[in-house]
Parts: structure tokens; sequence; C-alpha cells
């Protein structure tokens, strides 16, 4: 069978690799637009179960994955110093996005896929060239722009802007952290994912983003004020960032994805191409490998291509249902997080914690805090 894999981010190569892997004899290419040495992104967050599917899919790329991530232990809740709550039962696993890709690149290129670099490829146009094409051209996703009617695809854009940077500054724990500044509030995720460096993911109101000018300023003048408002914790590190074109900070809207179907005739989509799921759950990576264990998984089951990708989208389908629901809610909570700023310590870790309940984002925080009273007199 040949196959056709547009996208060389995670979940085209760990495709790819995997399809090979379930048979040699399949001729399989990955189409990367980006050239040698591109970096996109900094750490990513997955937990144990992510590990323990990879191990039973390819564990070599398993065991290599495991041995180059960072673990962290703990959750860390800070508001401007004034507010702190530690919670130590809380853990997972963080790793480089570089440092990911190039496991798989290295595995993938070790079982026979060859890679295509620096070349910008387009489902549809290969989909007369192979038996079956691997859409995981991530977001911005053309082939599900091309057919988003046939697909039921939806791109809903979140009302907050955020940035996704990186500091030398470890954070052990995984950190949320908030700021309350004149122009507005101000919200971070900060975790390692190095023994040198750590993600720091900075969120905040449109009315923020505007009244601070951060889409305006360039990087440096833009990371120098970013710096300033998070001094207590980043400690006098420095803040970085992947610029665009124009030398800014590349700000975004959240783009929540959805589809109703994720496949067309011999093309399945995969990863962001199919669905996203807001940042602050930290599952974009993990759904995005799972379904390519999902979709190899699919492929030696049943050897009519059709009755396969059925398959692997149902499967699919049904498995992140929960994850989407939690991440609206979460993204959700953010977007209205000045409703819970006023309240602090174990009340705001609470309201914090359980952004994932609907009770939490429509009722009233008096209201939650007042029954969590009750239910702990009660117990």
């Amino acid at each position: 069978m040949k196959i056709l894999c547009v996208g060389g981010g995670p979940a085209g190569l760990y495709s790819a690799l995997l399809l090979k892997r379930s048979d040699p004899h399949h001729q399989v290419t990955v189409f990367d637009r980006d050239v040698p040495g591109t970096v996109r992104g900094w750490g990513v967050t997955f937990w144990d179960d992510l590990l323990d599917a990879m191990r039973s899919a390819d564990p070599e790329s398993a065991a290599e994955v495991r041995d180059a991530a960072t673990g962290w232990r703990g959750l860390a809740i800070d508001v401007e110093g004034r507010t702190r709550v530690e919670e130590p039962d809380f853990w997972g696993h963080s790793i480089a996005r570089a440092t990911l890709t190039a496991v798989l690149t290295r595995r993938a290129e070790e079982l026979g896929v060859e890679i295509v670099r620096g070349q910008e490829a387009n489902a549809d146009d290969l989909s007369s060239e192979a038996d079956l094409v691997v859409a995981a051209d991530g977001v911005r996703s053309r082939f599900r722009a091309a057919h988003a009617d046939e697909l039921g695809a939806r791109v809903a854009q979140g009302r907050n802007q955020f940035a996704w940077l990186s500091t030398p500054r470890l954070f052990p724990e995984f950190h949320f952290l908030f700021a309350e500044p004149p122009a507005g509030w101000i919200s971070a995720y900060a975790y390692a994912y190095s023994d040198s460096a750590s993600t720091f993911v900075v969120e905040m109101p449109p009315e923020t983003h505007q009244r601070l000018g951060l889409g305006e300023l360039g990087a440096e003048p833009a990371l120098n004020r970013l710096q300033n408002l998070f001094d207590w914790q980043l400690e006098g590190a420095r803040l970085r960032a992947q610029t665009d074109d124009a030398g800014r900070i590349p700000w975004a809207s959240f783009p929540m994805v959805t589809c109703r179907r994720w496949r067309r005739a011999n093309v399945a989509l995969v990863g962001d191409a199919a669905h996203t799921t807001h940042y602050s759950i930290g599952f974009g990576t993990k759904l995005a490998l799972e379904d390519a264990i999902a979709l190899a998984a699919a492929m030696t089951e049943e050897a009519d291509l059709s009755t396969a990708l059925h398959l692997y989208e149902s499967r699919r389908r049904r498995a992140i249902r929960r994850a989407r629901v939690d991440a609206r809610f979460s993204q959700t909570w953010f977007e209205n997080a000045s409703r819970y700023l006023p309240y602090e310590g174990e009340e705001f870790a609470m309201l914090l914690n359980r952004r994932r309940s609907p009770l939490v984002t429509y009722l009233p925080p008096q209201l939650m805090l007042s029954a969590r009273r009750l239910v702990k007199r009660l117990t």
C-alpha cells in the first residue's frame, strides 16, 4: 500500500511510523513543509497513560520519549505572591516539541519511512497518487478548509489572546500564575520541559492585550513588558519567543476545531487537523499521538480501507469526547477569570481546579464555595 502523510509534526510522523511498522511492505512518505532545523513551539505535556499506549504501539520510540522527557511533580497556584497554594499530588511529564519530533523522525526513518522536507503538500493533490493519505497538516489544515462543508468542519476562535513562550527559569512544579496590572489580568502556565528551560504560556483578555500594546510592539519590548509583570516568579530570567516575519510575538486566539467527519474518500484527518482541545488541559499532543495509534490499529484490523477509516473515526470520536468537554469548560473559565480572581487561597484554588465542571463555569462562584463548605461540614 502506498501511504502519504501531509505534515511533519508529531501526528504525521507517528502515523507514518506506526503504519510502516504494521506492515513493512507499505511505501510510506511524509511531506514536511519545514526545512531541517526548524523549531516550532517549546515544551508539551503528557501523562503515563500516553507512555503506556506508546509502549504497546512501538516500544522503541516510547523508550526514547520516556528517557528524553522531564518529570514535574506538584501544582503551584500563585496570584502575584499574595495567594500561593501548593498541591503535591499532581504530576506528569513534558518534553521539548523539537525533541519529540526528532525521536519520531529517527524511528520512522529507521523503519524505512521516506521524509521529504521543505516541500508544501496538499492532501487533495496527493489523493489520486496514493492508497491512503493522512492529513496531519495541523490546525490550519488546507484539506479540512477545502472540504469544510462535507466534513462538517467548524473553527471557533476563543476570546483571549495567548502566546507560547519559553524561559531558562526552571519550574519543577506545574505553575498557574496570575498577574493583575492596571491594564487588566494576565495568566501564565509554566512547567519545565528540559533541565535548562520551561514553557511559559501567557494568556490575557483582548482588552488587556490592547492596553499593554503587545500587538504593536516588537518582540524584545513586548517580552520586557511581560517579564516585568511576572518578575516575582521569573526572578530576573528572560522570556523567549519564536517571532513572526515582522519580528513580533505571534499572538493568537485559540482555535477550537471540530469536525463531524474525519475522513473523505481515502484521506483521514489526524491530530489538530481533525480536532483541538484548549491548551489549559494539556491534551493536544496526547490526543494527536493516540489518533495515530488508532489509525494504525484500524488499518491492521480491517483490510477494506473505507471500513478501516470508519472504524478509526468512530473509535476516536468517542475517545476524545470527555477531553473536548473538559477543554471547553476550562477555556471558558480562563475567558472569565475576572469572576474568580477576587477569591484567595484555598477558595481560589478550588475554583481553578474545578474549572472543567459546568457548575463552576455557570454558577456564581460564591454559590459553589458555599456548597463546598456545606459538604465539608456534612462529611
